[in-house]
């Protein structure tokens, strides 16, 4: 990822919020109007939320979300 990680965690959800709505205004067609920095925001908050990725050609792993650990 770029420096998108370094940006405060209120930037992030804007610039996901903004992809979102895009997406969701125009639903299929929609999902070609993030930018690309709106993409990566949604992709580190998904991330932050703890989504497991499936890389390409990989199967899905068990479970899609990790679960905070309990020393966390």
């Amino acid at each position: 990822m770029s420096d998108a990680a370094l940006l405060p965690m209120s930037e992030l959800l804007k610039r996901a919020s903004c992809a979102l709505g895009k997406i969701d205004q125009h639903g299929r067609r929609g999902v070609t109007n993030p930018s690309v920095n709106e993409c990566e925001a949604m992709a580190l908050v998904l991330a932050t939320l703890g989504l497991v990725p499936t890389l390409p050609g990989e199967d899905p792993p068990p479970a899609y979300f990790l679960t905070p650990s309990k020393e966390a």
